[in-house]
């Protein structure tokens, strides 16, 4: 047997033993069930309420509607609709809402501009309108939007201009223009701007840029050449 096939054979038995001797994956959590969390809540435990794999609908939201101390509320599964909404409308601690699935229209939104504390709203899977966005106008704190309807256009855009802390904006397959990023450009407080999906030129995006060039821009999931905050993912 030659050396060199000697350290081969030495190698792949170093690596059949180190592949054998690799501690087990540790098996996923289970997650809490919505009770369970809406206890720790009730009792100063938490502070927020993370459903990524239960399915939720209106009468589990229901539950929620006495948690005076929630903050956070996520449900990445099953259907909540406005009427669920108006369940947590008189939460005001509330400051962070995802709502994944979820087809809330211009009367859920209307639910959640009674919730001054909101900070965070991210509902990207809607069917509101332009009327529902101009409700948002009425929360003082809201500072990262995250949405997407069929309904949206460049109306929301404009409404958002008098948005008093709007920050983090994120529009998800919205039926935009290139007149609507010039009213992003008359957002004074925003600091990042993701838009996937729009139908806009590349001309108007330099023009976005041209006007702000210290805005973070996110287009179709990556970094424009020309974003000054440009960051590996």
């Amino acid at each position: 047997m030659t050396k060199l096939l000697q350290i081969q054979l030495l190698i792949g038995l170093a690596l059949i033993v180190g592949c054998q001797q690799s501690p087990p994956r540790k098996p996923r959590p289970i997650e809490a069930s919505i009770s369970e969390q809406i206890e720790t809540v009730r009792n100063g435990t938490r502070s927020s309420i993370r459903l990524l794999e239960t399915q939720v609908e209106d009468d589990e939201l229901a539950q929620l509607a006495d948690l005076s101390g929630l903050e956070e509320l996520i449900v990445d599964h099953g259907v909540v609709t406005d009427e669920g909404l108006q369940s947590i409308a008189s939460l005001t601690k509330l400051r962070h809402v995802r709502l994944r699935k979820s087809p809330i229209t211009d009367t859920g939104l209307a639910h959640l501009a009674q919730i001054p504390s909101l900070r965070v709203i991210n509902i990207p899977h809607g069917e509101f309108t332009d009327e529902g966005i101009r409700l948002l106008k009425s929360l003082p704190s809201l500072e990262q939007l995250r949405l997407s309807s069929p309904n949206v256009s460049d109306k929301s855009l404009a409404a958002m201009i008098e948005f008093p802390n709007l920050r983090r904006l994120h529009l998800i397959d919205v039926n935009i223009t290139d007149a609507g990023l010039l009213h992003v450009t008359q957002m004074e407080k925003l600091e990042s701007f993701y838009l996937d999906g729009a139908s806009v030129s590349h001309e108007a995006i330099v023009g976005l840029f041209d006007a702000r060039p210290d805005l973070h821009i996110h287009l179709d999931q990556k970094h424009h050449d020309r974003d000054p905050n440009a960051h590996a993912h």
